[in-house]
């Protein structure tokens, strides 16, 4: 009895160490697939991370450019408003200036003709009232 305890321990030792490897393999087959599944899931989420971070750098350029540069423009047009509207202002002014001193010169000129005009006839008529 001995040899047929032994032979069958041989072959429970026999068929345990056959059903270990096949575990193993099974086991090491499933982590590749596991580890292919978990490298496609880890690509999918990068690519996923990528788009939202692209699309939300879009949406902070497109932020910043209505925060501030809209306002710059509004501000620069401003100035230039200001400063188009004083100049020429200035340029009124100053040619509204001009001409009245042309005016005042000419009158102050046509004022000395008459003064000597007027001097003249009362020279030519002996101071007659």
């Amino acid at each position: 009895m001995t040899s047929n305890q032994s032979d069958l321990a041989a072959r429970l030792r026999k068929r345990q160490e056959e059903e270990r490897e096949q575990i193993e393999e099974l086991t090491a087959e499933q982590l590749r697939r596991l580890g292919r599944s978990l490298s496609s899931a880890a690509r999918s989420a990068q690519r996923s991370i990528e788009a939202d971070i692209e699309a939300a750098t879009e949406t902070v350029r497109a932020l910043l450019i209505r925060v501030w540069l809209v306002p710059a423009a509004a501000g620069l047009s401003l100035f230039l408003v200001i400063c188009g509207g004083g100049w020429g202002t200035m340029r009124w002014l100053s040619a509204s200036i001009e001409d009245r001193l042309r005016t005042r010169a000419i009158l102050d000129v046509h004022i000395e003709h008459a003064r000597e005009t007027l001097t003249h006839l009362e020279e030519t008529t002996w101071r007659v009232k």
